[in-house]
């Protein structure tokens, strides 16, 4: 009977190599005169450690749940919660600007702007597991699903990066301008998380070689994070750095209080 693990063997292997590779774009726009790439890499992959553990950690059960119970089917998954983003999301930004110009009662407004997103949420599901399942059997080519999958995935990623940076402008107009630029920013970094993601997920280690391979990669991965996080913590040109110029591994910093401010 084997002993349950706090972090899969293949967890622990793939998240120092992912968060390698998914920091490439972030490092070079923080780089600088200040702080160089190779310091801006390593603290940028240590702040995306965490992070990545987590998504592959749930993106590989994801897998294991849909092998289980649909079988072959996580293309149309993938498709589905593309087409449901892409429906539910811009209707979602539409309803909630037009409550705002014209309900002056705020807890009459996120009353009623619950109550109708709950119903836009459920109608885009209905009509993305429907087109799903109209058009998808249609599509005979394994890799035609596969690019239609992932085309679907970037446009959804494209219109969250928007309707998340929309966002923010109506809360502070005045960083209009440097929401805007952080748009293909988040777009690149994200894409990256998302591939390494996906390639980390697909990581398997022969049952011989586990116990061996997961010592290695859990070492691999605290050294990794621990690198990154006193880099940051010791840089505060390296901190601003992660904040104005790479979202996500900005974000990460402020999220475990490594803000510039500090």
């Amino acid at each position: 009977m084997s002993r349950p693990v706090l972090i899969p063997s293949e967890v622990a292997v793939a998240t120092p190599a992912a968060a390698l590779l998914a920091s490439v774009a972030a490092a070079w726009r923080m780089a600088g005169e200040q702080v160089g790439f190779f310091e801006s890499w390593f603290a940028a992959a240590g702040l995306l450690c965490p992070l990545l553990a987590v998504l592959i950690a749930a993106t590989r059960a994801a897998r294991r749940t849909v092998r289980t119970l649909a079988p072959g089917g996580a293309t149309a998954l993938l498709v589905g919660a593309a087409l449901w983003a892409l429906v539910s999301l811009p209707v979602t930004a539409v309803l909630g600007t037009l409550l705002k110009a014209n309900t002056h009662h705020r807890a009459l407004a996120g009353a009623t702007f619950a109550v109708l997103a709950l119903v836009v949420h459920v109608g885009a599901a209905l009509f993305a597991w429907r087109i799903t399942a109209l058009v998808l059997p249609h599509v005979r080519r394994p890799a035609a699903r596969t690019f239609v999958a992932m085309v679907l995935g970037a446009g959804a990623l494209v219109l969250f990066a928007v309707t998340l940076t929309s966002a923010a402008m109506a809360q502070d107009p005045s960083a209009a301008s440097t929401s805007a630029a952080a748009i293909p920013a988040l777009l690149v970094d994200g894409a990256l998380v998302l591939v390494a993601t996906g390639v980390a997920a697909m990581v398997e280690i022969p049952l011989k070689r586990r116990t061996d391979i997961s010592w290695l990669g859990a070492g691999v991965l605290v050294f990794v994070t621990a690198v990154g996080l006193v880099l940051v913590m010791r840089s505060a040109a390296l901190a601003r750095a992660a904040v104005g110029r790479a979202p996500i591994v900005g974000a990460v910093a402020e999220a475990v209080g490594l803000s510039p401010d500090r």
